[in-house]
């Protein structure tokens, strides 16, 4: 098993829902967040603190594979707006990658 693999566990088992919050994390969801320079940079770009990135993290109510194999996209709100978090699980050092974060806005 590669690093970041979920160890079997299905992703449907992380979208179960308790009014409107999920209930069920994978085992690395409590890991310690570090943040690759990318992040930082979108960070910069997008006006928030590392501090309102954790807090969206801690508000998350969904959580998808994302479009990279061993990555995964957490859905929650701040300022308003929907946005997704995409982290990757590094299963020898246990922590949590923050790789990106961006708004989610309607297409117009």
């Amino acid at each position: 098993m590669g690093e970041g693999e979920s160890r079997g566990c299905h992703a449907a088992s992380y979208r179960i829902r308790y009014y409107g919050r999920m209930t069920v994390w994978p085992f690395w969801w409590d890991w310690p967040l570090v943040f690759t320079g990318y992040a930082k940079r979108r960070m910069v770009e997008r006006e928030i603190s590392e501090v309102d990135v954790r807090r969206m993290f801690s508000d998350a109510t969904d959580l998808v594979p994302a479009a990279r194999q061993g990555r995964w996209t957490a859905s929650t709100r701040f300022g308003g707006e929907d946005w997704r978090i995409v982290v990757e699980p590094k299963l020898a050092s246990r922590r949590l990658v923050v790789i990106t974060m961006y708004a989610r806005r309607p297409l117009q």
